[in-house]
């Protein structure tokens, strides 16, 4: 059945009715019956494939076909893989078995020879014996060093007249110089903060050999700000040796900055040499390594007055700055 148009009379679409569609053969009769044989020689491959499995999967018929020729070559090749684990588990039990029968051969000799056993038990207690002995020993030996390093050290102490007293600027002392702070450097003459820092450096190299404790700078340099960057870090060495302050942050920048800040280098002088504990500070700000550049920027940092030093030194007399 076709259409046409009403104007031109021209044939268009074809249209054709449902019975016609199903049952013509030009139409879709033959691709049904096309489809309806894909389908069952899918069903038919798909029964021969698992055949093929099933049989590989058994071992026990003889494979046929190249899939199952290959599945059959698998199945052997994951077979030996599996026997040679086994085989590998088994010889290493095996090797442990014979260490354990060697093992027990050997302590059924030494129980059948007791004089053996009775010699071995006595040399074993002479040396326990000798090890505690030398053990005791030793430990005296670390008290009488521990005092004489503690007498030396006060006596150190003592020689340099370590004294505080009350001051608003200065309150710590050192052989009659007042031990300078870098908070009120500025305060002080030349010649005043010279003598204070080489007593200072003194001090610190006299103390390393008394408590014998390396220290990282052992020689004062000609700047204030350089000598002082050498006394914070042979303090930090002794704070950390004397246990004073905690080992994890003694290499910390921010510690550093907080305890200049806190402390300042007098208060932090003074506490090494009294064995004072120091307070655990916040160190939020910085956390680098602490190194001689470092330190030096710190103090760099908190010098104030640095440009007016010159003035003061010039106008103050050093003789007032002698205290008894």
């Amino acid at each position: 059945m076709a259409i046409k148009c009403c104007t031109c009379h021209r044939q268009g679409k074809a249209m054709y009715c449902p019975h016609c569609v199903n049952t013509s053969p030009s139409l879709l009769l033959r691709y049904k019956m096309e489809l309806y044989q894909v389908a069952a020689a899918r069903e038919e491959l798909r029964l021969q494939v698992d055949g093929i499995l099933r049989d590989a999967m058994n071992g026990d018929a003889q494979p046929s076909g190249v899939l199952g020729k290959h599945l059959a070559m698998l199945r052997k090749t994951h077979l030996k893989r599996k026997t040679n684990k086994i085989r590998s588990k088994l010889q290493q039990l095996q090797e442990i078995v014979q260490a354990k029968r060697e093992r027990v051969r050997k302590l059924k000799t030494q129980l059948n020879q007791p004089s053996v056993r009775v010699v071995s038990s006595s040399e074993n207690k002479d040396k326990t014996v000798q090890f505690r002995n030398s053990h005791q020993k030793l430990t005296m030996l670390r008290r009488v060093l521990e005092s004489s390093k503690a007498l030396k050290f006060q006596a150190l102490v003592h020689l340099f007249l370590i004294r505080q007293r009350e001051h608003p600027e200065f309150p710590f002392t050192i052989s009659f110089q007042p031990i300078v702070n870098v908070h009120n450097l500025c305060h002080l003459p030349q010649n005043v903060i010279e003598c204070s820092l080489r007593s200072m450096w003194d001090f610190l190299l006299l103390a390393g050999r008394v408590l014998l404790i390396e220290l990282p700078l052992q020689k004062p340099a000609k700047d204030v700000i350089d000598s002082l960057t050498g006394i914070v870090l042979n303090l930090l060495v002794f704070l950390q040796s004397l246990e004073l302050v905690p080992q994890k942050l003694c290499g910390d920048r921010g510690y550093l900055r907080s305890l200049l800040r806190n402390y300042d280098v007098d208060r932090l002088f003074y506490y090494m040499v009294m064995n004072r504990d120091i307070e655990l500070l916040d160190t939020s700000e910085l956390h680098s390594a602490v190194n001689y550049e470092a330190c030096h920027a710190e103090l760099q940092a908190m010098l104030q007055g640095s440009s007016e030093l010159s003035v003061l030194n010039k106008s103050i007399d050093d003789k007032w700055f002698l205290v008894g």
